[in-house]
């Protein structure tokens, strides 16, 4: 005679195997390091893809993929330094981010602040007394300067660095949008 409990826990097998099945699809879903699509309304934060942001801090490891398990693929080390968020893990805990040069890499959200700073990229760049090309000219910055920015619009941003406040062409900096 058959044991009672094999029979019918037999009987429920199937039914156990597809809700196990599902369980652990789920599971998968939420541990799997995908990233969202890159609309706005689609991100995780609810923040727009692409945006600039900063490095917090004067040390930053950029990883190959999005956990500390990834190795590390670049040490930054220029607290401020802008980078362009390109896409967001659905976690919402990893930004793939892309800096001046085009390099791409995982920066946990946790080293990264909003945008406030840019990037000279246009060696000879002027900061002028007016958003204007035939405004006096207050300074002149080489490339790899960090500027503090507000009010970009059209063409122009208002900036400040190293004590001058001014106006810089939004064409030679790296982290802006002029709206």
């Amino acid at each position: 005679m058959p044991d009672l409990r094999m029979v019918k826990m037999s009987r429920f097998a199937p039914l156990f195997c597809v809700v196990f099945s599902l369980m652990a699809l789920t599971l998968a879903a939420f541990l799997t390091p995908s990233f969202a699509a890159n609309t706005p309304d689609k991100s995780p934060s609810g923040l727009p893809i692409p945006r600039f942001v900063n490095l917090k801090n004067d040390q930053t490891w950029g990883r190959v993929g999005p956990s500390t398990d990834y190795p590390v693929r670049y040490e930054l080390s220029r607290r401020g330094l802008p980078l362009q968020v390109i896409a967001e893990t659905r976690d919402n805990v990893w930004r793939k981010v892309q800096d001046s040069d085009g390099e791409t890499m995982w920066i946990h959200r946790s080293q990264l602040v909003s945008a406030q700073k840019a990037l000279v990229i246009v060696d000879g760049t002027m900061v002028r007394t007016k958003p204007s090309e035939g405004a006096a000219i207050r300074a002149k910055l080489e490339a790899g300067v960090l500027v503090r920015f507000s009010n970009c619009a059209d063409l122009w941003c208002s900036i400040e660095v190293a004590g001058y406040r001014g106006f810089a062409e939004v064409a030679a900096l790296w982290g802006v949008t002029a709206e």
